[in-house]
């Protein structure tokens, strides 16, 4: 839905969910079957997959439509 010249934004690029664990609080964090709770949520392998890369690498960097301005972070649809 991006027109062209538009830009598109993207944040967090090797951001893993297994690094928010230290953020949780005490009774989600120590609770295993708390819903909030990532290990709860997602296993292991998908709490250390960085799935804003993921999505770039395979939808945006491999799209001949896009120009990447920032690495990583801010491209341009042509």
């Amino acid at each position: 839905m991006l027109k062209p010249s538009g830009y598109i934004e993207f944040d967090d690029y090797n951001w893993i969910f297994g690094s928010c664990k230290e953020y949780l609080k005490p009774e989600i964090k120590n609770n295993p079957q708390h819903p909030q709770n990532l290990d709860f949520r997602y296993s292991k392998d998908q709490q250390n997959i960085p799935h804003v890369k993921k999505i770039i690498d395979i939808f945006v960097k491999n799209n001949k439509s896009y120009i990447e301005k920032i690495e990583n972070r801010l491209y341009q649809k042509i």
